[in-house]
């Protein structure tokens, strides 16, 4: 969702503006990747209070009676992009060589149409909608059962270990395996369910709706449920998509790492979510019925991925009589150009350990060690360094807290022991009381006893 300001001099020229504004957005409705749009009318002096904005519309009525307001409002948004709309009075090159002095990113004259404003607001905007939010990874395989869960659930955990916030987007409409192996009711997302409708806004209110805690001692571990099943034919449709994106951009906004498990997902989703992710992440098995199929995905997300796109080759060991790992790449790289491959540098390798995660209230990063390494460069593609301070939940604190509790609780009580075993001698030990003796050094009187 993109924030638009409104700013002319008058309520009836704000409202003309944004209608136009509206008009240009709806003759676009068939395209799925146009954003949505939410306009905010404003008045010059309320631009300052408004720094949420994502995009400022001028229009001409300011320009025609003193262009000098663009200055102004400039100011108090400095890194809002700015659109000036002009009209016949100012159009001409002297007025547009002066508007850009005063800071307008770029002009609409009175016949631009539709199109021209999409591209300049997607183009505009997207730099802004870079800086502020989280980046985004989606995590998918050719085949099911390969692990793509398994590894979405450790790469959340992990984050969250290097003391940043994950986000967990379950895409999985028929099972919703992630959400219910993490134990994170409700499983089926109603909140969702009406965005994606579009019978609710993104607003902040609502995405924080769609978001379940999964750890009841941390904060930084969400997960998102899917929606209800919904018809097959409203997966394609150009408004679900646009509001699946304005969705993941609310998302990204606040959190650090968002994550979708796109296993089960649907394929127009997955096709929407390959061009406007940050890093892809492919996992292969070593089942030699799955790689004709990997081949086949791969080729489709390298045709739609973006120029800034990352993609990540994850290989594992499912099968114990499945291909080699020399077998599995090399095989791989051939059909698909070795250049353009880049496989992750460990093998994850699923112990026992790792299937005993769902429903234990833990994932396989605290389960399993070498899971936990082999991971490390998926993080470090994601911009987590290794060397950022690490953040202990009290699941993690009370083993490092216990020894040393424990010590201080055995000295208190030797301590006390002792001190008990004195006082208590010192009431029944009798103390002998001699009395003087003569000049022979004989004694006067046989020893008395007596109790102090």
């Amino acid at each position: 969702m993109i924030q638009v300001g409104i700013v002319d001099l008058t309520a009836e020229y704000r409202k003309r503006l944004a209608m136009r504004v509206e008009g240009w957005i709806h003759a676009e409705e068939s395209n799925a990747f146009v954003p949505r749009l939410s306009c905010k009318s404003l008045a010059v002096e309320e631009v300052r209070f408004n720094p949420e904005l994502d995009l400022c519309v001028v229009g001409p009525e300011i320009l025609a009676t003193d262009v000098a307001h663009i200055a102004g409002v400039k100011r108090s948004l400095p890194g809002v992009p700015l659109i000036c709309v002009t009209d016949s009075r100012t159009q001409s090159l002297a007025v547009v060589e002066q508007l850009g002095r005063l800071g307008a990113d770029d002009v609409l004259g009175e016949n631009s149409n539709s199109s021209e404003f999409i591209r300049r607001i997607v183009l505009l905007t997207q730099r802004k909608r870079q800086d502020h939010g989280g980046k985004s990874v989606l995590v998918e395989s050719a085949k099911g059962g390969a692990g793509v869960t398994s590894l979405v659930a450790g790469i959340g955990e992990a984050v969250v270990n290097h003391n940043l916030r994950a986000c967990l987007v379950d895409l999985d409409l028929e099972t919703q395996d992630l959400t219910r192996y993490l134990l994170a009711k409700p499983y089926i997302n109603e909140a969702l369910g009406l965005l994606l409708s579009q019978h609710r806004l993104p607003t902040s209110e609502i995405i924080k709706d769609c978001i379940t805690q999964v750890w009841d001692d941390s904060e930084k571990l969400m997960c998102v449920a899917p929606p209800s099943t919904v018809s097959e034919q409203s997966y394609s449709n150009p408004s679900t998509i646009r509001s699946l994106l304005a969705s993941k951009e609310a998302l990204e906004g606040i959190s650090d790492i968002l994550i979708f498990d796109a296993a089960h997902s649907p394929e127009s989703w997955r096709r929407a979510l390959y061009q406007s992710v940050d890093l892809i992440v492919y996992v292969v098995g070593n089942d030699p019925g799955a790689l004709h199929g990997a081949v086949q995905r791969l080729s489709i997300i390298r045709s739609l991925s973006g120029p800034k796109t990352k993609l990540i080759l994850v290989e594992n060991h499912l099968h114990q009589h499945g291909l080699s790992s020399r077998e599995t790449r090399g095989w791989l790289e051939e059909a698909v150009g070795g250049d353009e491959v880049r496989w992750n540098p460990q093998t994850i390798l699923f112990e026992r350990s790792i299937f005993q995660w769902p429903g234990s209230g833990r994932t396989p990063f605290s389960k399993s060690k070498k899971f936990a390494s082999s991971i490390e460069p998926i993080l470090t593609a994601l911009g987590v360094s290794a060397s950022q301070p690490k953040s202990l939940n009290r699941r993690e604190i009370l083993p490092y807290l216990m020894e040393p509790l424990a010590q201080i609780a055995l000295r208190l009580r030797s301590r006390r022991d002792s001190a008990e075993v004195q006082a208590t001698s010192k009431q029944t030990l009798p103390q002998l009381d001699f009395q003087p003796s003569n000049e022979d050094g004989a004694l006067v009187s046989p020893p008395s006893f007596s109790k102090t």
